[in-house]
């Protein structure tokens, strides 16, 4: 990442949801004999970024008995994920971050570089494996206060459908971004290292 402070980066983890392909919240689901949700916090805890965790009142409680090393907001399950996203951002708006990612619980925290190469592409940006556009997503507080902020009272808001016309295409190398574990069968194939 580029030199600054961890408080310049942040990353929202969307993870309200109630994972019924999984049968089980998503963070809570069993990867390589441990919930996914520690997985993905340790992986962002190496990149150095400040962790907020937007979940479920379960997966709140599974949380809670860690050490507070991150953020947990709290979002309605039955929300659509747009929700989820407001209600991160208005965690986060008393302090701002200068670059904030946007990363589905379910899709693999992807290697340092490709935090570094978003970060360094302007206003908006998404990860691309050949033409097709992965995760996370990057945004500068600017682009959120421009773009995304007037419309977190929208119920038909998508952040796709903002973000698209102007996010930069960032090509990258790791397959991890196009990822998204979402069934059973996903999840036992990453755990086999399909697609790695």
């Amino acid at each position: 990442m580029p030199p600054s402070s961890a408080a310049d980066r942040a990353v929202i983890i969307l993870a309200a949801g109630r994972g019924t392909r999984m049968g089980i919240p998503k963070p809570l689901m069993p990867v390589h004999g441990q919930p996914w949700w520690r997985t993905q916090d340790a992986a962002l805890e190496r990149i150095s970024l400040r962790r907020v965790w937007v979940v479920s009142r379960a997966v709140a409680s599974a949380i809670a008995p860690e050490p507070p090393t991150r953020d947990v907001v709290i979002a309605d399950d039955s929300a659509p994920m747009f929700a989820s996203l407001a209600a991160g951002l208005d965690f986060v708006r008393p302090h701002p971050p200068r670059t904030l990612f946007v990363l589905p619980a379910d899709v693999p925290v992807p290697a340092a570089e490709v935090f570094h190469a978003l970060a360094s592409a302007g206003r908006a940006a998404a990860p691309t494996v050949g033409h097709q556009r992965g995760h996370p997503l990057m945004l500068t507080w600017e682009f959120v206060e421009a773009h995304i902020l007037p419309r977190v009272h929208d119920p038909g808001a998508r952040l796709d459908e903002i973000s698209r016309a102007h996010c930069a295409a960032v090509p990258v190398d790791d397959p991890r971004v196009l990822m998204n574990l979402n069934t059973p069968q996903r999840v036992s194939e990453y755990e086999a290292g399909q697609g790695l």
